[in-house]
């Protein structure tokens, strides 16, 4: 076991935080959601970053279980009714993710499967490992539960999202510091929150895309690679675009421009390609909010038309965006990266044919498709389970969206129809460049989404004396905002 060099100062602060100070400890887990490339801890061996790593993001969120999770043992885990259905939900996927680790255990090493990250086949087969998985699991569980807890009020959840994008807003900071020191020949500080031994050559220094004779370089800041950084850029930007386009400040004017034009830049240099379908998704998305909200899109798609246009003249006219765009677009199945993850598809439909009703197990497939890697690891199960959480939590969600900035909501519809946008846009990557569920911005969302019902209901009660949710019909469509 190693303690990284910022371990040492993690650590001590975390049980500082832990004892003293209960609310910098969740603002602080907030804000390390997005370092994914972030250890405090290092473990040698072990099969997967799952049992190498404690990442700063974990250890924050075990101190914030901790602290938070026996006073809702307490309550006896009392859930607000506004939430009750979508934690029932959850419950039931992560009991069938728990329940689909017999698998290996059944299959007992008479059944191999392709890894394709390491090009090479293993048998699926029950160890000390599945063990590791299954308390994963149960952390996952817990946090989101104690994530939707601490945001059951609307100024909480508030405050919580600004401080995500106060860390998105360091993280794109972070990675064009590193795209200027490529620039400089200076040699950039990856050490300092790139210490997660999962991938030695990334951390160490950085990405350079280099296949068809083109030479791009990549960010990936203070995440594992540039897949997942525009995952964390983009659930921050669908939020902060949302309030701008309804002509509101999620945090000011000022920060939310700055914000945006930060965050921008940093998905332009990750050289994503799922970090550009991304984009496209959430703009087409939030167009499909304004026009239900009823909102003029006319301005927006102004601007939309602009950066196509723009993005068509740097096409014909700029020769390294033409030969970036003919190499990640149009001949990405012919890279190693594209090759990959269309064997990977492939290989978890097998897998998944094979073994149909609890899949190899929890963790056993690894493919950069969240539907097909579902249902290879869980089966049908775990994956009729995963859409139930997933329909129950944005129904709840359209309830409150629905109601519009200008009708009685207010500012929680306008944070709902964000989270709304961003949650659908994450599901929307998760299917074309991974699932990466162990991340913690993807636990955190689902908490917020699932703790949104609450939120509005105690928005309602605060500000116009009425209860809005628990399965009633609204009587507030019309009222203005207080």
């Amino acid at each position: 076991m190693q303690i990284t060099p910022l371990g040492f100062l993690l650590i001590p602060l975390g049980i500082v935080l832990f004892l003293a100070f209960p609310r910098a400890l969740y603002n602080v887990t907030v804000f390390f959601l997005a370092f994914s490339a972030t250890a405090v801890v290092n473990y040698e061996g072990g099969q997967s970053s799952d049992t190498r790593t404690l990442w700063a993001s974990m250890f924050f969120g075990l101190l914030l279980i901790a602290r938070e999770f026996p006073g809702l043992l307490g309550k006896r885990l009392r859930i607000y009714e506004e939430s009750r259905l979508q934690v029932k939900a959850l419950a039931f996927f992560f009991g069938v993710a728990l329940l689909s680790l017999i698998m290996p255990f059944l299959v007992d090493g008479t059944y191999y499967v392709e890894d394709i990250t390491l090009k090479d086949s293993y048998a699926i087969e029950g160890s000390f490992l599945h063990a590791g998985r299954a308390v994963y699991l149960i952390y996952m569980f817990v946090f989101t539960l104690v994530i939707a807890a601490k945001n059951s009020k609307w100024d909480q959840m508030l405050a919580s999202m600004r401080v995500y994008v106060y860390s998105i807003i360091f993280v794109s900071l972070w990675g064009l510091l590193e795209f200027v020191f490529y620039l400089l020949d200076w040699p950039f500080p990856f050490f300092i929150f790139n210490n997660n031994i999962f991938d030695v050559d990334l951390t160490g220094s950085g990405r350079i895309l280099d296949e068809f004779g083109f030479s791009f370089k990549r960010i990936s800041s203070v995440t594992v690679e540039p897949s997942v950084l525009v995952q964390v850029l983009l659930l921050a930007m669908s939020v902060v675009g949302f309030f701008m386009l309804n002509r509101r400040s999620l945090i000011s004017s000022r920060v939310d421009r700055f914000a945006l034009i930060v965050m921008t830049a940093a998905l332009v240099l990750a050289a994503s390609t799922s970090g550009y379908l991304g984009f496209i998704f959430m703009a087409v998305v939030t167009v499909m909010m304004l026009i239900r909200q009823k909102k003029s899109i006319a301005r927006y798609v102004v601007i939309l038309f602009v950066l196509a246009l723009g993005s068509a003249v740097a096409l014909t006219s700029i020769a390294v965006v033409r030969d970036y765009v003919t190499l990640h677009i149009f001949s990405k199945m012919e890279t190693s990266s594209g090759g990959g993850r269309l064997a990977g598809t492939l290989y978890a439909w097998n897998y998944f044919l094979d073994y149909p009703i609890l899949g190899l197990g929890w963790g056993s497939v690894v493919t950069y498709d969240m539907i097909l890697r579902l249902m290879a690891n869980t089966g049908v199960v775990g994956f009729l389970a995963f859409v139930i959480l997933i329909i129950t939590v944005f129904r709840r969600m359209n309830m409150i969206s629905r109601a519009g900035p200008q009708q009685a909501l207010g500012s929680p519809a306008l944070l709902t129809g964000g989270l709304t946008i961003s949650f659908v846009t994450l599901l929307f990557l998760f299917t074309v460049s991974g699932f990466f569920y162990q991340y913690g911005h993807f636990l955190f969302f689902l908490g917020l989404a699932i703790a949104a019902p609450t939120s509005a209901e105690h928005y309602a009660q605060a500000h116009l004396g009425s209860a809005l949710m628990a399965g009633r019909q609204t009587r507030l469509s019309g009222v203005p905002v207080p």
